[in-house]
């Protein structure tokens, strides 16, 4: 009798607890260290993604699996490797490396130089999914989609 009532006043506790607990989305705060490396074999794109978790808890990223976004053309697709931990309020660096190939950056060499020598930005992002767990039994899966611009003058050094 005993473990039967313990069992249900786990059980109705979890779901009364998951029931108050809203969570909000991870909020976009913009990126640093754009870089395209290895252009000639097999290109990389690197990137560090600053995200804020609104919420007054943490938890932990578990899966994160997007495409990266260069003029709304995906050039590669990308995933994060171990699960990350995140602390209520508070902002956090995503290191993000996506591997593509030579077809897919090919048509962005034209984009690019027509950014350098016009001045004007290209419109870069990353959309997906990403998985936030708390404890054991809270675990919520949202889509996203974060843009920015870069000035292919500062990547370049100029």
């Amino acid at each position: 009798m005993k473990i039967r009532f313990s069992l249900l006043l786990a059980v109705f506790s979890t779901l009364f607890l998951s029931s108050c607990v809203s969570s909000k989305d991870m909020q976009y705060q913009g990126f640093t260290n754009f870089k395209v490396n290895n252009i000639t074999d097999e290109p990389k794109v690197n990137v560090d993604i600053k995200l804020y978790n609104p919420n007054f808890f943490g938890g932990k990223l578990k899966a994160m699996e997007f495409n990266v976004l260069v003029d709304d053309k995906i050039i590669g697709s990308a995933g994060i490797p171990d699960p990350v931990r995140i602390k209520g309020k508070s902002e956090f660096i995503l290191p993000v490396e996506c591997t593509t190939s030579l077809d897919k950056m090919g048509g962005l060499l034209a984009l690019g130089l027509q950014s350098y020598f016009s001045s004007s930005e290209v419109p870069v992002g990353i959309e997906g999914t990403m998985t936030i767990q708390k404890f054991i039994f809270f675990r919520r899966t949202f889509a996203f989609k974060y843009g920015d611009e870069i000035d292919i003058k500062k990547i370049m050094g100029n």
